[in-house]
């Protein structure tokens, strides 16, 4: 009897269309390792991957032995496929729609884009947020450390409260990851007229140092300054490097300006009113006026004192070392008494400087009539010598002789230098000329009787 033979029969029917199930549905880009599972129904005989229509490659990417499963380890971005995953037996193959891989990424730093750095007040401003996520990021806008918004976007019309530094802080919930960029504005608004503020109130010349600020209020970009309508410039002068101080050292009198501030920034400018710098000086030497140097009594004396010096000089009169007044002009009738030195002094409080200056003045009074006084009343013919002496009383300033009505003359014949001393060596007794002495000042004259000296013989 013969045993019957034995035969496995396999039947193979249609096969589903795969489908491939990730390990995580959003993996976090350079974090997570996936693993994708292509599932079908049917009799499989062998799996097959696909990756952007190429098989698998890469030291990341593992198959499992079966082929079943794919493997991405540390996954980012550019894994995100299509995986395709290919089923098949002998009679029948079937692939799943591709598959994209959801990978999670960023955000990456943000990029703000706006239309200007600076806006005038009153402008539009835009400021617009972007970066790179999966899925698209969260956006906050903060201002000086302050929320203003949770938007990709933020606009607002320009007041100078939108000054600062702008905060884009993006974010994904998904990945965990945040990231921030920066961008200051500036908001220009009107600039008030500036002023000059000095260091230095009333400088002293020659000896003090000023420094002028330059204030104002507004967003300033550039200070810029004119002495006399010109740029500032010399070796006295000095600007700070951001053009808002001026340095004028050891000041003259001739650096009282005026001095102008201006003040810019991109949408407008601004100017002080011209400013002088009170420089103080002084005072200098004193001139005295009038130049007539005598006086008769009973005229009127006028002296006025003048100085440069600022502030103006205080002046102080002194005749003969005596306080007469503290004005600039001295005025009196004039007696004998004010007949000397005039000193003028002047002060200035605040250079702490003085300076003097002097004039003499005479006082011509009445001149009483000479007389002659001779030193041998009986002199000896052709033996003595004799002296005549003019005697008078006033303010005398020439003497002068006459003999005979004539000017002296003669060996025998000497004058004194001040013309006050007639001296004769010798006389005849018949030589009976008189002798006549004549006093003199600017205002008046006088003669003496005439004098007849009597010569007698041995």
């Amino acid at each position: 009897m013969n045993n019957p033979e034995k035969k496995n029969i396999e039947i193979q029917g249609p096969l589903s269309r795969p489908t491939i199930i990730s390990s995580i549905m959003a993996p976090v880009e350079n974090r997570d390792t996936v693993t994708l599972t292509c599932q079908a129904t049917g009799v499989i005989v062998m799996y097959r991957w696909f990756i952007n229509q190429r098989h698998p490659a890469g030291g990341r990417i593992n198959v499992s032995p079966d082929n079943r499963t794919l493997t991405i380890h540390t996954v980012t971005r550019e894994d995100k496929g299509p995986y395709v995953c290919e089923v098949r037996n002998p009679f029948t193959s079937n692939r799943n729609d591709p598959y994209t891989l959801n990978v999670t990424y960023g955000p990456e730093t943000p990029t703000i884009v706006t239309t200007a750095d600076h806006y005038n007040v009153g402008e539009r401003i835009k400021l617009i947020c972007s970066a790179v996520s999966n899925p698209p990021a969260q956006f906050t806008w903060i201002l000086n450390g302050k929320k203003l918004s949770n938007s990709a976007t933020f606009s607002a019309t320009a007041n100078t409260n939108h000054t600062g530094t702008y905060t884009c802080h993006t974010s994904n919930s998904i990945t965990g990851l945040n990231n921030t960029k920066e961008k200051s504005l500036i908001i220009y608004g009107p600039l008030a007229r500036p002023i000059i503020i000095s260091s230095i109130m009333a400088p002293v010349e020659n000896r003090d140092t000023v420094t002028l600020t330059c204030q104002a209020t507004g967003v300033i970009v550039t200070y810029r300054w004119f002495i006399n309508q010109r740029d500032p410039a010399g070796g006295k002068i000095n600007v700070s490097p951001d053009n808002r101080t001026l340095t004028i050292h050891t000041v003259t009198r001739e650096d009282k300006g005026p001095y102008v501030c201006e003040v810019r920034n991109p949408f407008t400018s601004n100017r002080n009113d011209p400013y002088t710098l009170n420089v103080t000086y002084g005072p200098e030497t004193p001139m005295i006026t009038p130049i007539v140097g005598h006086y008769n009594v009973g005229d009127h004396i006028k002296l006025i004192c003048s100085a440069v010096s600022n502030p103006p000089a205080q002046f102080t009169w002194i005749l003969n070392g005596k306080m007469l007044s503290n004005s600039a002009t001295f005025s009196a009738t004039a007696n004998m008494n004010h007949a000397g030195t005039y000193t003028c002094h002047t002060s200035n409080s605040i250079t702490g400087l003085n300076n003097t200056k002097e004039k003499s003045l005479i006082i011509y009074g009445p001149l009483s009539k000479p007389i002659i006084i001779s030193s041998n009343m009986v002199p000896v013919e052709n033996k003595d010598s004799f002296s005549l002496t003019c005697q008078a009383t006033g303010v005398i300033v020439t003497y002068r002789w006459f003999i005979d009505q004539r000017a002296p003359s003669g060996d025998m014949i000497n004058v004194s230098p001040d013309n006050r001393t007639l001296t004769i060596r010798s006389m005849p007794r018949e030589d009976k000329r008189p002798f006549v002495c004549e006093t003199e000042n600017p205002f008046k004259r006088d003669r003496s009787d005439p004098f007849i000296v009597n010569v007698t013989c041995e």
